[in-house]
């Protein structure tokens, strides 16, 4: 399977990540020993493959102690070896499509210190949400909350797509949205059912897509046709390279990088609540009443377990 780099921070992540690295490579060095400079070749010529081998394998390699290749790291300004290989493996990791692809290169050789994994996906998801946040085009989000309240057509239905991991966002946004907009539905798209369920779509509806790598051949088509009917349509995606980014009328780009092999979709959820917080402020006025009928309505199923009576 091919190698994708279409991530709409990819660019930036890779600045981040690869320059400093080939830049600390680069450094002092007129100060190296023999061994050293005999270790930097060796790691220019295989990046990234090579410094994601173990310190032993690269010692053997290249015929010389291992104890060399753990302290050139710390020379060159890495806290350890193992430092290094993580900024390289998070660096990559976007560029690869499948979780077996990640995989590979995001597993470390040993078991990481937990403390350690649990310091790198913090800060990971922190990045994430960071670069999610700085990226957001106000006018962009301030358009699409604009047409999920528009009372301008009252036949109007907001259907959400989302399949795979991204199912589960979708899911959480139209159970919220369902409280502030009436007309808001999951769009059931197994394949079978698919095209039945398009039957009464029209220009008036609005499709709301979740799509993050890999691409989910039936969200595609979904707003595809949405589109060809005049319907608008809003993606939540990765990147602009991303199929949904070029269909949609609004986008909206989140970051998902992680030190594992699976997408982080912590940014994901951080602009469905940002959604749903600004939908909320501007229909204010009929939540209220939507929350109130709802605790009737949850009550009399017996929906949640009730508090205990003082």
């Amino acid at each position: 399977m091919p190698l994708v780099d279409e991530h709409p921070f990819g660019t930036m992540m890779t600045n981040s990540a690869v320059m400093p690295f080939f830049e600390r490579l680069s450094q002092g060095a007129s100060k190296l020993t023999p061994s050293e400079r005999k270790l930097v070749e060796y790691l220019l010529l295989t990046h990234p493959n090579g410094i994601l081998d173990s310190a032993n394998a690269i010692a053997r390699h290249l015929a010389i102690s291992p104890s060399t290749v753990v302290r050139f790291f710390s020379k060159i300004g890495y806290k350890n070896f193992a430092a290094a290989q993580r900024e390289v493996r998070l660096e990559i990791s976007t560029k690869f499509a499948s979780p077996s692809q990640r995989a590979s290169v995001t597993l470390p050789f040993e078991k990481a210190p937990s403390r350690q994994l649990i310091n790198d996906v913090l800060e990971a998801d922190i990045g994430n949400l960071r670069t999610t946040k700085n990226n957001l085009d106000l006018r962009t989000l301030e358009q699409i909350v604009s047409h999920l309240v528009s009372r301008n057509t009252p036949q109007r239905r907001i259907y959400l797509i989302g399949e795979k991991n991204s199912f589960a966002a979708a899911q959480f946004l139209r159970t919220q949205l369902n409280l502030c907009l009436p007309n808001v539905q999951i769009l059931e798209s197994r394949h079978s059912t698919v095209a039945d369920n398009l039957l009464w779509i029209g220009a008036q509806d609005v499709l709301l897509v979740i799509s993050m790598r890999r691409y989910s051949t039936t969200s595609i088509k979904v707003a595809e046709y949405f589109k060809s009917i005049g319907a608008l349509v809003i993606g939540i995606v990765d990147s602009p390279a991303s199929p949904i980014a070029e269909i949609a009328h609004h986008k909206l780009y989140a970051s998902t990088t992680s030190p594992s092999a699976f997408d982080s979709y912590t940014a994901v959820f951080y602009l469905c609540n940002l959604l749903l917080a600004m939908v909320s402020i501007v229909t204010k006025a009929q939540l209220q009443q939507t929350l109130d009928r709802g605790e009737d309505l949850w009550r009399h199923f017996s929906i949640f377990q009730q508090a205990l009576e003082d």
